[in-house]
């Protein structure tokens, strides 16, 4: 025993030399000077495991590496990252000067991609840099997370908090032997073009008409591309074989052609915004649910019709006016042909066991043109009969070869050992147009897959999942061989291998160029300075450290599916947080300042917590940066707002937009699914479960803000959306919402803040409220008279029902004659039960007032004054004139023109505290 003692110790002083002669891995937080607190250690730990251990240093010009600022250094970088792929820690010093980097494609956009536990260590900020050579492409210094196609997902069923498995969603193997258009082509041809001649040899099928459009079964006709009268040119078909003149000059070899199941002339947008005028149909008949296109753009892609009649339209298939699930993206279009096209419909050996809205993915389709990628993947079915299914939103471009395959067991895509991203609700996607990158859902786990059963189709994993996820959540598409499925439904996404990766960059520049990124399990910066517009855009980690990092230039873009975000005793321009699909951002000792004012934080994630901090502006929730997702909590304490806290109510969606045509009954929002596309994107953004939300009218005055309520459940079919909220009955209806009617999710039902004597009244306003009280529930200010006192003072926002008000004369007027403090200037509007608007607060208001003979003094009973809920006034004094409005009556912004005094009083400075309390009555 006493042996072994020895040989530990022995081993230990080893270790220890080896340390000190290595520069360990450990990364003691004496020597980060940051992380001083036992919170910001433990999340700063989350994914570390800095125990000692043996780390090898290498030089960068071990690699050809020069850093002269002149030479390209990127093939040292890569030499790099070859022979250190694997986890063995490693530490990669970087000499004085600018080490150059020009991102390729592929792995080459990536510097370090598989080097899995890296420090870079430069020689200081004002001495090694690395340097971005490109204009356009960001340089990638972690792992890849996602990858960008829809070939690594699967959705799955149910899955609870604290769950370690999920069941994945199967349906039985199927086998491929068609792929076609669930439309009718008007003609089917043999056919080639040289320049603008179109030479038919053989028709199977139909005539060939003037007008129609031409594609072929290599989809690599020029979009458009469209047959002329004949005889042009002295062309000599006439619906059969022989010549045609076509529009676009092109070369195409002998292949099988069809003309479009739709080309005709019409306007768009003219007459009403979503409304399709047909006045010519040179070819085929538009049929709901196909998918239109215009020649020349500007329409977005791909709009679709909606059923015959829908919003009075005419159309029956030739010309008349059809409605269209969205309006143009950009202004509206007149004259302009359009092609009319259909989806994909695949023959299968059997659809026993297969239903409408199931999801299964498909391999191994072969054609030409682009029926091949646009089947492979996750695809989301329409079952037609006892052997066919249609692929919602893929619409049919090329010809079937053969092959293909469908469904089964899928859990041998997630490997024992993988890194795997479990996610749920989709903050952004499109109906039925696959784009943004990497997926932006509200509710995610990072997991490691420890077992998998092809028999019960279970995926289980190391640590367990710390959200729920619904299976009939709304799914909008799934993705394509190009894009990331958005997910929606719960859904399993296998991560690249590279992913799992901890990687520390210490004691240099990063020039960016246009942005940089450090995806990864673990990314830290520490003493780091960066240049450019975006710089770094936090993304993909589970947990982010910004240690003495400084940008005052750049304008950070927080991406999506962060855990945890640190920074301390960090500088930069602006944060822009782009959704609530980060969990949590800690910062301490930020400063986000500079460009006249228009620095700051805008938007929260999902809980934003900032400690002695200094902004321009903070905008809180799901406004600004935070377009997509809902807002939980927002903590600012010790904080400087110097420009304020404008008005964190958003915008959000209009629910009476004639376009996107929502109904809501018995408290149950239904939403069109086709409806969600275009500008609007999906129109569920903000509608997280569990969420609270706040109806906005624009009747009356605009930006009166309605009542809350929350989310309670989320469904859908391939139809709908089901958005099962608190309220009852249907919306709000009355003068309150005669123009527009809008939903926004609540910018922060838990609010905390304290503000610093330097920040502007609408930070200060929130001082002295109760912890985690919802926002704009709360305000308290000190109004102070003197030579400007009639000048409106900040008039605080509040949302709820009156709880009470209370003014108190702190300083009284002392000098000759009388003076008054008023609420209001011209009235506060407030909201009534039928949801007409009335006043409240002014000098005439006809809901009450508040106004205060500011002469008496406290010691003779003039101090304070309080309007409880309905009243009726307490503490009141000779001179003043204070009522209660109706206790029904629902604050919803701010006052026309804010509290001021009836009177200048240059010699004298009279002062007025007033709280104000609301209840929001959050459910």
């Amino acid at each position: 025993m006493n042996v072994r003692k020895w040989l530990l110790a022995l081993t230990g002083l080893l270790v220890s030399a080896i340390a000190q002669a290595h520069r360990l891995g450990a990364v003691p937080f004496s020597s980060i000077g940051s992380l001083d607190d036992t919170t910001h250690q433990a999340a700063y730990l989350q994914g570390h495991t800095y125990l000692p251990s043996i780390r090898t240093q290498v030089a960068f010009n071990t690699y050809g590496g020069v850093c002269d600022g002149v030479a390209d250094d990127t093939l040292a970088f890569r030499a790099f990252k070859a022979a250190n792929q694997g986890t063995a820690p490693i530490q990669l010093n970087l000499p004085t000067g600018t080490c150059t980097w020009t991102p390729g494609s592929g792995s080459n956009q990536f510097l370090f991609k598989g080097v899995q536990d890296l420090i870079v260590q430069g020689q200081g900020q004002a001495n090694t840099s690395i340097k971005n050579l490109g204009s356009v492409a960001y340089m990638f210094f972690g792992g890849d997370g996602q990858k960008q196609n829809n070939a690594n997902s699967i959705r799955t069923a149910d899955a609870n908090e604290g769950d370690s498995c999920v069941t994945l969603k199967t349906s039985p193997f199927v086998t491929v032997s068609n792929a076609s258009n669930n439309l009718t082509v008007p003609a089917t041809f043999t056919a080639s073009i040289s320049a603008t001649t179109m030479t038919v040899t053989a028709v199977a099928s139909g005539t060939i008409a003037p007008g129609a459009y031409v594609t072929n079964r290599r989809s690599n006709v020029t979009p458009f591309t469209q047959i002329q009268p004949y005889g042009t040119r002295g062309t000599t078909g006439v619906g059969g074989t022989g010549t045609y003149a076509i529009t676009i000059s092109q070369s195409r070899g002998s292949g099988t052609f069809t003309t479009a199941p739709a080309s005709f002339t019409a306007d768009f947008g003219v007459s009403t915004a979503n409304t399709l005028t047909v006045s010519a149909v040179a070819d085929g008949t538009i049929t709901p649910g196909m998918f239109v296109y215009s020649n020349g753009g500007g329409i977005g892609a791909p709009m679709v019709i909606q059923p015959y009649g829908t919003g009075g339209t005419t159309g029956g298939g030739g010309t008349g006016t059809y409605n269209l699930n969205v309006g143009p993206a950009s202004g509206s279009v007149s004259s302009r042909g359009f092609i009319g096209n259909g989806q994909i419909r695949l023959t299968l050996n059997s659809t026993d066991g297969l239903s409408t809205g199931d999801t299964l993915p498909f391999f191994g389709i072969t054609g030409g043109g682009l029926v091949p990628l646009n089947t492979s993947g996750l695809q989301w079915i329409k079952v037609i009969n006892g052997t066919q299914v249609d692929l919602f939103q893929k619409d049919f471009n090329g010809g079937y070869t053969s092959g293909g395959t469908g469904g089964g067991d899928q859990t041998a895509l997630f490997p024992v050992g993988s890194k795997v991203l479990m996610s749920g609700w989709a903050n952004q996607a499109y109906y039925g147009k696959a784009y943004s990158f990497p997926s932006n859902p509200h509710f995610y786990d990072y997991l490691t897959v420890q077992s998998t059963n092809s028999t019960t189709h279970q995926v289980c994993f190391t640590t367990p999942l710390t959200n729920s996820y619904k299976a009939a959540w709304p799914q909008y598409n799934t993705g394509s061989q190009f894009e990331v499925d958005p997910g929606g439904p719960a859904t399993l996404y296998l991560l690249d291998p590279s992913w799992e990766m901890t990687l520390v960059m210490k004691d240099l520049t990063i020039d960016s160029g246009p942005a940089s990124t450090t995806a990864g399990r673990s990314a830290t910066l520490q003493n780091v300075t960066m240049t450019g517009g975006l710089c770094a855009i936090p993304s993909q980690n589970e947990t982010i450290n910004w240690i003495n990092v400084t940008g005052i230039s750049c304008v950070i873009e927080v991406d999506k599916i962060i855990g945890t975000w640190n920074t301390k005793n960090s500088t930069v321009f602006k944060i822009d947080y782009q959704s609530s699909s980060i969990n949590l951002s800690n910062h301490d000792g930020l400063t986000a300042a500079g460009g006249a004012g228009t620095g700051g934080v805008y938007g929260s994630g999902k809980k934003l917590n900032i400690q002695n901090s200094t902004l321009d502006t903070l905008i809180v929730g799901n406004f600004g940066g935070a377009t997509y997702g809902a807002s939980d909590e927002t903590i600012c304490m010790n904080c400087m707002i110097k420009t304020g806290i404008p008005n964190s109510l958003g915008v959000g969606m209009r629910v009476n937009d004639p376009r996107i045509p929502w109904s809501m009954s018995g408290g149950m929002i239904t939403i069109p699914l086709a409806y969600s596309l275009g500008v609007y994107e999906i129109q569920t953004k903000t509608l997280v479960p569990g969420s609270y939300q706040v109806w906005r009218g624009t009747g009356g005055v605009a930006g009166q803000w309605g009542t809350v309520f929350q989310v309670v459940s989320v469904t859908s079919d391939t139809d709908n959306t089901y958005i099962q909220t608190s309220d009852a009955g249907g919306f709000p209806t009355g003068a309150y919402a005669s123009s527009t009617l809008n939903v926004s999710g609540h910018p922060a039902p838990k609010f905390t803040g304290s503000f610093t004597g330097g920040s502007a009244a609408s930070a200060r306003v929130f001082n002295g409220c109760p912890a985690q009280a919802p926002m704009y529930s709360c305000a308290n200010l000190t109004y102070t008279g003197g030579a400007s006192g009639t000048t409106s003072g900040y008039a605080a926002i509040m949302l709820g029902y009156l709880d009470a008000f209370t003014f108190t004369n702190n300083v009284p007027y002392t000098n000759t004659g009388s003076l008054t403090w008023s609420l209001a200037t011209n009235g506060w509007q407030t909201m009534k039960s039928d949801f007409s608007l009335i006043s409240f607060g002014g000098p005439t208001t006809p809901d009450g007032n508040a106004i205060i003979n500011t002469k008496l003094s406290s010691s003779g009973g003039g101090g304070t004054r309080r309007i409880p809920s309905g009243g009726p006034a307490t503490g009141t004094q000779a001179g003043d004139t204070v009522s209660a409005p109706t206790a029904t009556n629902w604050f919803g912004g701010s006052a026309f023109a804010g509290p001021n005094f009836s009177a200048n009083t240059p010699s004298d400075s009279p002062q007025v505290t007033m709280t104000l309390r609301t209840n929001q009555n959050l459910p």
